[in-house]
């Protein structure tokens, strides 16, 4: 039994889920200006969640209804209603047309989200197009989503045989791509992250990890003493 679980045996959850490819993409344009490897390796989101997650839906006894970010942008007075109805909630016209009533828009989340009056499908294709072109981003999307089991992705509700394909269906001559074409800042950002990814594998050698904590407490040693 999960915390959530304990904490609040009685409730109804929802879980909403978004393409991880898009969360990825998200994160890295929100908070690290557009950089894929930084915002990974501060944290492996989609590895920290998405199986927790899965196992979640898989295994709870409390009763729970599952969203995916893209229907509900892109079919919102359906997914709403559907939502409400669970919860045995009414369904008004503001729950969809949120922007339009005065409400707190303090967020821990997207700080743009107060641009918008109703869900809006402008973001769906924006992980594609961060993807066009940026082989380096990739490679590090694939090896993110080869470290999660299959099962579990398809659980979350992405199955991995159509992760790729809106990347793969995309018909460039219909769309107005800001192309950034792959160059040498492409492949040294590639290359740095593989040295660090290597450098992971190593510190799990029990004498590399006595190296790292000892050169760690000699730079505290020294930031002290500036």
């Amino acid at each position: 039994m999960t915390f959530i679980e304990k904490v609040l045996p009685e409730a109804k959850l929802i879980v909403l889920t978004r393409h991880p490819l898009a969360i990825l993409s998200s994160g890295a344009s929100t908070f690290y200006g557009g950089d894929y490897g930084r915002f990974y390796y501060n944290r492996d989101v989609l590895g920290t969640f998405i199986p927790p997650i899965a196992k979640f839906m898989r295994d709870t006894s409390i009763p729970y209804i599952h969203v995916r970010y893209e229907d509900l942008v892109s079919k919102s007075e359906y997914e709403v209603k559907r939502l409400l109805a669970f919860l045995d909630l009414d369904c008004e016209q503001d729950c969809i047309n949120f922007g339009k009533k005065k409400h707190i828009t303090k967020t821990y989340g997207d700080p743009n989200i107060d641009q918008y009056e109703k869900p809006v499908t402008a973001s769906l294709q924006k992980w594609v197009m961060g993807l066009v072109y940026r082989r380096d981003r990739r490679r590090l999307c694939e090896h993110i989503l080869r470290s999660i089991p299959e099962d579990d992705i398809s659980m979350y509700g992405y199955p991995i045989e159509t992760v790729w394909t809106p990347l793969d269906e995309l018909n460039l001559s219909e769309q107005k791509v800001d192309a950034e074409h792959a160059s040498l800042r492409d492949w040294l950002a590639w290359m740095k992250w593989s040295i660090v990814r290597i450098a992971q594998s190593m510190a799990g050698f029990p004498i590399v990890t006595r190296v790292v904590r000892k050169l760690g407490r000699l730079c505290d040693a020294l930031l002290k003493h500036r």
